[in-house]
């Protein structure tokens, strides 16, 4: 009990500063709180939030998938004489084109916590 005390006075140290502020505090937004958050959000800085910290996944996503890009685009410019599969190239792509896919569902989420956002602000008047 005095440990779930404890994490709520955390959460809601976060929800009472700026986005700006948020992000330079916690770099990194662990699944358990998010999940928490996911099922217990109802007010507006909640679900800003949570938007935020999917933003932040779908940056982290991105940025690996464009790293992933560079990779498979040098690999497929070497010739590459080993008959073993997958080549380089082979897992590149398809790490290129997992990371990218959840950097679009990471976007879905954050757009779709920015409309709850603001339609739990428009009830709340």
């Amino acid at each position: 009990m005095r440990n779930l005390a404890i994490f709520t006075i955390v959460l809601y140290w976060g929800f009472t500063g700026t986005c700006q502020d948020i992000a330079a505090v916690s770099p990194a937004c662990p699944w358990p709180e998010m999940n928490w958050m996911l099922r217990n959000a109802h007010s507006r800085e909640e679900f800003d939030m949570l938007s935020l910290c999917f933003e932040r996944k779908e940056q982290e996503f991105r940025h690996k998938a464009d790293t992933e890009k560079k990779e498979l685009e040098s690999s497929l410019a070497k010739p590459y004489l080993n008959s073993k599969y997958p080549t380089p190239a082979d897992s590149a792509r398809g790490l290129f084109q997992y990371y990218s896919l959840q950097a679009d569902k990471f976007k879905r989420q954050a757009e779709l916590n920015r409309l709850r956002a603001t339609e739990s602000n428009i009830s709340h008047k």
